[in-house]
This record gives structure tokens, C-alpha cells and sequence, in this order.
């Protein structure tokens, strides 16, 4: 069963990475600028490896390698081309994500294949792997249904229209109640207690995985930046980031620094760790899991990005995502990847802050907020 699916799911990827190309001819990009032919190349590359394994003439687990090999390739190149061969608008962003469709497809076929998942099993992961997906963004919802509620409120009882810090405040705040919410709401549907949020005392061990994952965030941090400045590619910026270029840099450090720890860090790893990520457990792999969970979690955060820049967030995201849900999978305590995730986030606010307020210091790293 798994040499007729897998090879089904991948030719679907395929055919998405030669429209991805083909969509752009008639209008803007040729084949000699570079970009189009590889994706045609990628996509005839793939459907015709894929026929192999159906027919029995290629082994369907070195198959399934190149598979996912040949999925990141296709997300690497929807990357390149978006910003090296910018069209209009809605033609790059169209483009983007086919490209990234078709990748993700190849990534979750040749997974599926290595693994030798039969369709069965396949059928309860997808079906599982969709539902944390929606768990993930009804976090999304909740956080901007507490943002118009708490926005209303106060502009109600002060009569005047948000400043800059008040809706940074409110949005840190609609953050950490949204992700609860939506945290509370699975636990109450999936008739879970409160003893499945792993929240204990840190010990030692906890202790060197805090210290060692931040160290490790900042170091993919530091290699993702080169990585695009080698490409010549603009670093993806979160929208509260621009929103204090532009205000005031006070906000970073009365807000936005200690909400990072005690809000911003907490509420996203209590639902994208402990309740999407736990969840899938039982369904895949730790590693699998911490794949899928990441995957949720990069998407979540193309709102904060904006479109225009969502391919690459997106992989950056996702990135660091890994390492944050493998050290949860390895210590099993909430409280590591939410420091973590916290202490990166208020490190880059204090390095931004330092920005904006001595000239003669350049911008340190990219404002890649998780």
C-alpha cells in the first residue's frame, strides 16, 4: 500500500512545482533568467522517480530520501526566486506558495515513505495532523478576538484612539489570553486534566538546556543571517518590530522586554509544545512530531510577517522552531522552551533598543521574533 500512495502523494507535489514555474512564463520570467527551468526540472525529476518506485524498479526508501531532499530544494528555490525575480505582488506571493505547497507535499510523502507508513496509519496521521493545525490557529483567533474585545474596552472608558505603546500593550496581553484560551478549550474538548501541561520545577539538567538552547537559537540566528546576505535577500522583520522603528523605543523596554519572558514565550509554548506537539505523540514519532508541530508553528506566523515576506519567514521560523520542540521533547518541562523562547525574544528587543538609541550602532541581528 505505501508504494501506491507515496509515489501518488509526491507526483501531486510534482505537478505543483512545474505550475509554479509555467504561471510566471507567459508574462515575466524566461527560462534563461534561471528560476522557471529548475522548477519544471525539479517536478519532471520527481514524477518520474515516483513512476519508478510504482513500477518496482527503484526502492521505495532511497526514493523517499530524495524526496525530501528534493522538497526543501523546491522551498529553497520558491525563497530565491520570490526575491530575486520579484513580479507583481500577487504573482510572487501566488508563486511562493505553490512552491512551498508542492515542497511540503514531496517532504510529507518521502517522510511518509522512508518510514514505510501504511495508508491506514497515514490516513489517522493527515486526519491528526489537520486538527492540530486548526488547534494552532484558533490560537491565532482567540488572540485577535481578545485584542478587539480589550481594544474596545479601552477606548471606551479612555475615549481616545490606541497610541503606539497602548496597542503594543494590548497585543502582548491579547497574546498570552488568546493562547491560553485556546490551550483551555483543547484540554476541555480532548477531556484532558491539568496534569498534561508538563509544568515542574526546573532542575540542573533543565538548567544547561535553557542555557544551551538559547546559546543554540542564536547561533541559527546568526547563520540564517548570513545565509541571506550571501543570497543578497532581504531579513524578514516582525510587524511589531517596524511598529517600533517607527514609535517609540521605550516601548521595548517597559513592554515588550519583560512581556517576552512572562507573556510572549509562555503562552506560545503552552499551546505549540506542550498541547499541538504532545498531542501528536501518539500518532507519529517524537522527531515526527516535532517536524509537524513546527511546521504548524512557522504558519501561524505569517500574519506577524506579512505576506511579502512569507516565504522566508516562514523557513526561518520554522528553523527555530525545531530546536525549541526538540529540547521540549528531550526535557518534557514547559518551563525550558519558554524561558527559551522568552530570553530570545527580549534579547533581540534589548539589541534593538541599543539600535535605536545610540545612532552610531549599527543593527545587530535581524528582527526575527518567535
Amino acid at each position: 500500500m505505501t508504494r501506491g500512495y507515496v509515489p501518488l502523494t509526491v507526483s501531486i507535489g510534482g505537478l505543483l512545482a512545474i505550475a509554479s514555474a509555467v504561471g510566471t512564463w507567459p508574462e515575466a520570467i524566461p527560462v534563461t533568467q534561471g528560476v522557471a527551468l529548475p522548477f519544471v526540472a525539479l517536478g519532471v525529476l520527481t514524477i518520474a522517480l515516483a513512476g519508478g518506485v510504482y513500477l518496482g524498479f527503484i526502492p521505495l526508501r532511497p526514493a523517499s530520501g530524495v524526496f525530501i531532499l528534493l522538497g526543501f530544494g523546491l522551498m529553497g528555490l520558491g525563497a530565491y526566486g520570490y526575491y530575486h525575480y520579484l513580479l507583481d505582488e500577487i504573482t510572487a506571493i501566488l508563486w511562493s506558495f505553490i512552491a512551498f505547497l508542492g515542497g511540503g507535499i514531496f517532504v510529507i510523502g518521502g517522510v511518509a515513505g522512508w518510514l514505510e507508513i501504511d495508508s491506514s496509519r497515514f490516513s489517522r496521521k493527515t486526519i491528526q495532523a489537520t486538527l492540530m493545525t486548526a488547534v494552532g490557529f484558533g490560537g491565532l483567533v482567540a488572540v485577535f478576538i481578545w485584542g478587539f474585545i480589550l481594544a474596545t474596552i479601552w477606548i471606551l472608558i479612555s475615549g481616545d484612539m490606541l497610541d503606539d505603546m497602548e496597542l503594543i500593550a494590548i497585543s502582548t496581553i491579547s497574546l498570552g489570553l488568546g493562547m491560553a484560551t485556546a490551550a483551555g478549550l483543547f484540554l476541555l474538548g480532548a477531556n484532558r486534566s491539568r496534569s498534561f501541561i508538563d509544568l515542574r520545577r526546573p532542575t540542573l539538567r533543565d538548567v544547561a538546556w535553557t542555557i544551551g538552547g538559547l546559546i543554540g537559537l542564536f547561533m541559527a540566528l546568526i547563520a540564517i543571517a548570513i545565509v541571506l546576505e550571501q543570497l543578497q535577500a532581504p531579513s524578514p522583520e516582525h510587524d511589531i518590530v517596524e511598529t517600533v522603528r517607527d514609535g517609540d523605543p521605550n516601548v521595548l523596554l517597559y513592554i515588550l522586554i519583560p512581556a517576552s519572558i512572562l507573556i510572549i514565550g509562555p503562552g506560545e509554548e503552552l499551546l505549540f509544545r506542550n498541547i499541538v506537539q504532545k498531542s501528536l505523540y501518539d500518532y507519529f514519532s517524537r522527531p515526527g512530531a516535532v517536524v509537524v508541530a513546527s511546521v504548524i508553528f512557522a504558519l501561524v506566523h505569517i500574519p506577524a510577517y506579512g505576506m511579502a515576506e512569507a516565504g522566508s519567514a516562514v523557513l526561518v521560523v520554522f528553523i527555530l522552531s525545531l530546536l525549541l520542540g526538540g529540547i521540549y521533547a528531550r526535557t518534557e518541562n514547559l518551563v525550558v522552551p519558554a524561558l527559551i523562547h522568552g530570553l530570545y525574544n527580549a534579547l533581540l528587543f534589548l539589541f534593538l533598543y541599543i539600535e535605536l538609541t545610540m545612532d552610531e550602532v549599527p543593527g545587530m541581528l535581524p528582527g526575527l521574533i518567535i
